[in-house]
């Protein structure tokens, strides 16, 4: 009977996103540990434990003053232990640590002064769902109170002509996708007739009156 071979083993390949440096500046906290679950998310196999999501964390708090003290005195404190505990209790220190606790006031506050201005559409939806997400909220759970924002943030010309079309959109999802259609339709109608203009011929030599000797 022949030797059975053992098929080879295929590992998955390590998928390394970048997690800048966290330096404890409160305003870049979720940034960080929005990028570390990203990270663990996309290399299951490499952050299989709670100990390796922690050690990897902790080596990326850097920087000078009370972050580094932090860092410092966790790391001693699970050596002195022989273990770091679970990833989820980890993750509240360094909230009660680094979390802005009146971040989600200061992005409802920023919601309120955002306008669409220049910006494009993807730009200005980019921003704003970066803030209701800061200020906890969700597309679905909170549909109503976005499209009321949208309505008040947006440029008065693309509110107009979302308003225009039958039967109006009603959802977030609804209202962005209609609002990004519109404002690109806008911008190219916007550049054609920038082209006309600068295209427009110069009139005859006929009609223009001759130099005089």
């Amino acid at each position: 009977m022949a030797d059975l071979v053992a098929p080879p083993v295929v590992h998955a390949p390590r998928l390394d996103l970048a997690v800048a440096p966290f330096d404890g500046q409160k305003r870049n906290f979720r940034t960080f540990l929005r990028s570390l679950r990203l990270l663990f998310m996309a290399n299951p196999t490499v952050y299989a434990t709670d100990l390796a999501k922690v050690l990897f964390a902790l080596s990326k708090i850097t920087g000078e003053g009370f972050a580094a003290e932090w860092a410092n005195m966790k790391a001693e404190e699970i050596l002195g232990n022989g273990e770091a505990g679970t990833w989820a209790e980890f993750v509240e220190e360094m909230k009660r640590a680094f979390d802005d606790p009146n971040d989600r006031a200061t992005a409802l506050a920023d919601i309120a002064r955002l306008k669409q201005g220049t910006m494009t559409a993807p730009e200005f939806f980019a921003k704003f769902e970066t803030l209701f997400r800061r200020a906890e909220m969700s597309e679905v759970a909170d549909s109503d109170i976005l499209v009321h924002w949208l309505e008040l943030n947006l440029s008065r010309r693309l509110v107009g002509k979302v308003y225009g079309i039958s039967p109006m959109p009603e959802t977030y999802q609804e209202w962005k996708a209609m609002v990004e259609k519109l404002d690109a339709q806008q911008r190219r109608f916007d550049g054609v007739i920038a082209q006309q203009t600068q295209a427009r011929p110069i009139p005859p030599a006929a009609n223009r009156p001759l130099p005089q000797p």
